[in-house]
């Protein structure tokens, strides 16, 4: 009984606590005509949102509907970046990247061609880091309904269980890269910007990546539901015990690389790519799936 007296009062203690983190949860709002230096400084916590209060774990930004020019973040708080109710896909932000590089990024429209072409060589290139829109430096962070355009990186950094979704990126030499475990990344439309993922445990799931591809190493991440088409490859997973499902790769030069053991790969649809699927490795239970072209072990 007395065991079990405690066990009650610790259950008791925690749910006060979690409770305690709800109430102080806050929400802020920001539009642009906030310089986007002090947007910086508020999410980095330098310096206070409002009423002297800094960013908190569990507070939640929302962005009015505008465009953010050459803004930074850099997320060190278990925050929530998305937008106001009215700002569905009306918030940009939108980097330098190509104009300070001159960097182009060509891509054939059947997706077998890739080249970097330097416009002027005369531009100095700068540091990639002060190129990325969204750098996330701690767990448990949500980013919702964004548009990122013009980054060399739209979203970046290491994290665990983290949700990225709904987001719009175009035309960035990167769109996604995440380090991390137990991340989850759904429903995100990306036109001209990879989605890269290294880690265990992931969920890469409906998402649309047109002009680029899908890149995922480690273990056990999960696959599936996704649309690439018209790049070099389509979808590439580098690890073991990874799980690919119910994913279209269409109008790539190979629309399916696997390299590793022991992983799942079903009822994917392969359509007019040069190579369906080519795989190495050992163990790899690859069935049900749809395709034209020859299957390279």
């Amino acid at each position: 009984m007395i065991k079990k007296g405690i066990f009650l009062i610790l259950i008791a203690i925690c749910l006060i606590l979690i409770g305690m983190n709800t109430i102080n949860a806050a929400t802020y709002t920001i539009d642009n005509s906030t310089k986007v230096i002090t947007i910086s400084k508020m999410i980095e916590g330098k310096i206070p949102l409002i009423n002297n209060k800094t960013i908190a774990n569990g507070d939640t930004v929302k962005f009015k509907a505008g465009k953010y020019y050459n803004i930074r973040l850099n997320v060190k708080k278990q925050i929530t970046l998305t937008t106001t109710k009215n700002s569905k896909n009306k918030v940009i932000f939108i980097g330098n990247y190509t104009k300070d590089t001159q960097l182009h990024h060509f891509i054939s429209s059947e997706g077998s061609d890739e080249s970097f072409e330097i416009m002027d060589n005369k531009t100095p290139f700068i540091d990639n880091s002060n190129c990325i829109a969204i750098d996330i430096n701690s767990n448990k962070v949500k980013i919702i309904g964004i548009t990122l355009n013009n980054y060399y990186i739209g979203i970046s950094g290491k994290t665990d269980n983290s949700y990225i979704s709904k987001n719009y990126l175009f035309k960035n030499i990167i769109g996604i890269s995440v380090n991390g475990n137990k991340n989850i990344f759904k429903f995100n439309n990306l036109m001209r910007s990879s989605l890269s993922v290294n880690g265990n445990k992931n969920n890469i799931s409906h998402n649309h990546v047109k002009h680029d591809f899908i890149g995922a190493s480690g273990k056990n991440n999960l696959i599936s539901y996704n649309n690439v088409s018209y790049y070099y490859l389509g979808i590439h997973i580098n690890g073991t015990k990874n799980t690919v499902r119910r994913n279209i790769a269409k109008h790539n030069t190979f629309g399916l690389v696997i390299n590793g053991n022991k992983n799942l790969v079903r009822f994917n649809k392969l359509y007019n790519n040069s190579c369906g699927i080519d795989i190495s490795g050992n163990k790899n239970n690859v069935k049900f799936n749809k395709l034209k072209e020859i299957i390279h072990n």
